[in-house]
């Protein structure tokens, strides 16, 4: 036996161990992640069978994809529902977390697709630069 350290949150000391991708995986800021193949994997209670994204990056689990996130990811990848699987592989996506998502009519949160996003230097650059200015103190000021 293991005692917990008492400071610790309670979120964290009482974990669920899942198989597949949560919200705790990726954040609202999303990651990227390059397909690489889909499975249709058994779950539940009930045993269905429910389409998986599989991950480039090895510390990504595979993602359940049920009919919102199939036209997310459609719209994400400018695809539609009779684009054949192999048009999706290769193709990177943002995986993120959406704290907007409902399940059962009350909110939860989910996972939801969006284009993959592309860092643009030049926007960082002067977001940056506007930041430093407004910070630095101005000693030119003629007295």
């Amino acid at each position: 036996m293991t005692d917990l350290d008492p400071n610790m949150p309670i979120g964290q000391a009482i974990q669920s161990e899942s198989s597949y991708l949560k919200q705790s995986d990726v954040g609202p800021q999303g990651v990227n992640l390059k397909i690489v193949r889909f499975s249709k994997e058994t779950m539940g209670d009930d045993n269905s069978l429910q389409t998986c994204i599989h991950f480039s990056d090895p510390n990504y689990k595979p993602m359940v994809i049920k009919p919102t996130n199939r036209d997310l990811l459609n719209y994400a990848l400018g695809l539609t529902d009779d684009s054949p699987l192999n048009e999706f592989l290769g193709k990177a996506i943002n995986v993120f977390a959406d704290p907007t998502v409902t399940y059962a009519g009350k909110r939860t949160g989910g996972l939801r697709i969006r284009a993959a996003v592309v860092s643009d230097p030049v926007a960082e650059a002067v977001a940056k630069a506007q930041t430093t200015q407004q910070t630095e103190p101005n000693d030119d000021i003629p007295f």
